[in-house]
């Protein structure tokens, strides 16, 4: 993996992510506190957060852990693979609709998070 500059690339985005994710966090706690219905609402739905959580969780470790081990490695890769050239090429020809349609909904979640935020109770 060295000389591959697109790990160094996602490493400073993801990080940067990580930072504005806090800042949200930060946001939301900072907030009034919610009534007790709110409250009470989610105790109410705790079960089905965990479930879906478990689930989310066995499905990483599932295409993280186990799935790439699974995977037989052979043959020579091509040296373009992994650059920020290869990847780019490859989102604005075959992925083009999926990557537009991913950033509108980043869009609207920036968005959306500005405007809980701001919202006055």
């Amino acid at each position: 993996m060295l000389g591959n500059q697109m790990i160094g690339i996602s490493q400073i985005m993801v990080y940067a992510g990580a930072i504005m994710v806090l800042f949200l966090f930060v946001i939301m706690i900072l907030k009034d506190q919610t009534p007790e219905d709110d409250k009470s609402l989610f105790q109410d739905r705790r079960f089905i957060f965990g479930l879906l959580s478990a689930i989310v969780i066995c499905g990483l470790i599932w295409a993280l852990v186990i799935n790439p081990t699974m995977q037989s490695f052979g043959g020579e890769m091509d040296r373009s693979y992994g650059s920020p050239q290869a990847i780019g090429r490859s989102f604005f020809t075959t992925y083009v609709w999926p990557f537009e349609i991913i950033s509108i909904l980043l869009l609207v979640g920036i968005v959306g998070s500005i405007m809980l935020a701001k919202r006055k109770f």
